[in-house]
Formats: C-alpha cells, sequence, structure tokens
C-alpha cells in the first residue's frame, strides 16, 4: 500500500529506450521532476517524498532504462547520462509543462547538471542530494564522474571484503548480497530499514 498513489503510470519509448513515470498532485501547481537516482532503485524509492510534495506540487517521478518501469537491456547507450537527461525533457515535454523543479539524489545529481546545463531554460531550480560531481569545468562530461568504473571492478578476485564488493564478477555471481551489503552501508542509523 502506497500513502499516495499516482495520478498516472507511463511507459513510453524515448530516445531510443523504454522509460516510465508516475505523475502525483495537482498538473496546475508548479512542476517537480524527480529524476533517477541509479539501477539499483526504482522510482519509488522517492516514497517518503512525493505524498508531501503532492501537497502543493505537481510531482513527476521517472524510471530510466534499467529497473522501475524502465525496459531491461544490456545495452550500454541506455545508460548514457545526456540520454537520460534528455529522456527527463521529453517526458517535460509530453506532460506539456515548460519549466519544472530538478531533483537528483545520488546518481541522479550528475542527471540533474547536466539537464540545468543542456537545458537550462526548462530548470526553475535544481537541487542535488548526495551527489558525486567533481570541479572539473574543463569538460561537463569528465565532470561526471559515476561514468569511470571503480579501480578494479572488473578484476576477479579470491573474495570480496566491504568495498571490494563493488565489483563486476561479485555483481553477475552475489548480486542480492552486494545489495543488501550496499543498502546497509548507505542507511546505518537505527531504523532505517523502511528506506
Amino acid at each position: 500500500m502506497r500513502a499516495i498513489e499516482p495520478m498516472s503510470v507511463t511507459s513510453v519509448r524515448l530516445r531510443g529506450f523504454e522509460i516510465g513515470f508516475e505523475t502525483f498532485g495537482d498538473p496546475s501547481n508548479p512542476a517537480v521532476l524527480l529524476l533517477p537516482m541509479w539501477q539499483i532503485v526504482h522510482c519509488r524509492a522517492w516514497k517518503f517524498q512525493i505524498p508531501y510534495l503532492a501537497r502543493n506540487y505537481y510531482v513527476i517521478v521517472m524510471d530510466a532504462a534499467g529497473n522501475g518501469l524502465g525496459e531491461r537491456t544490456t545495452d550500454p547507450r541506455a545508460f548514457q547520462y545526456e540520454r537520460i537527461a534528455a529522456q527527463a525533457i521529453d517526458i517535460l515535454d509530453l506532460l506539456e509543462i515548460d519549466r519544472a523543479a530538478v531533483v537528483g539524489f545520488s546518481r541522479g545529481a550528475s542527471y540533474g547538471v547536466l539537464v540545468a546545463a543542456l537545458y537550462p531554460e526548462r530548470v526553475a531550480s535544481l537541487v542535488l542530494i548526495a551527489g558525486k560531481v567533481t570541479g572539473d569545468w574543463d569538460s561537463l562530461e569528465s565532470s561526471l564522474t559515476w561514468d569511470v568504473p571503480r579501480e578494479g571492478f572488473f578484476e576477479q578476485k579470491s573474495h570480496y571484503p566491504g568495498w571490494d564488493k563493488f565489483n563486476a564478477h561479485f555483481w553477475r555471481e552475489r548480486y542480492p548480497e552486494f545489495q543488501e551489503f550496499f543498502f546497509n552501508e548507505i542507511f546505518p542509523e537505527p531504523h532505517s530499514t523502511k528506506a
């Protein structure tokens, strides 16, 4: 059971890949676009924020390819940051929204930077939470460092203690164990299991 049900749930093919989005609240209110966080979680990760925001805003949450309402694919083009930023704008176009407050959390912060940099006229405000963006502004793309795999990411190891679990081989063999480790690390507070 959800605290608030979506007004609409849409899956649509944009920029070559199927993505999805949900809307909440009154469409006549100012729009807030909550960007995808990472393929490890879908848009329901925003479940605590949506009911509160939907009281005064028209809330849109999106799933890029790879999770939730998005298609499953192994095509790496589906995960290009500029493509996801453009898909966010395409959603605003479909909903006939000229400008929105854009919110990015984790990897979504990088998507938010791109949305604001490439489509500034569409962004009323930008909120970035817990993202990883470097200060190398000579190249916007090089400042969005999530695309660079961790050192040793593709290296097969005999064991994977701690953050060594952030590894392609470990994911292929023991992905649920990685998920448990990852979420225990990012939600270490007592009683944070609901998140």
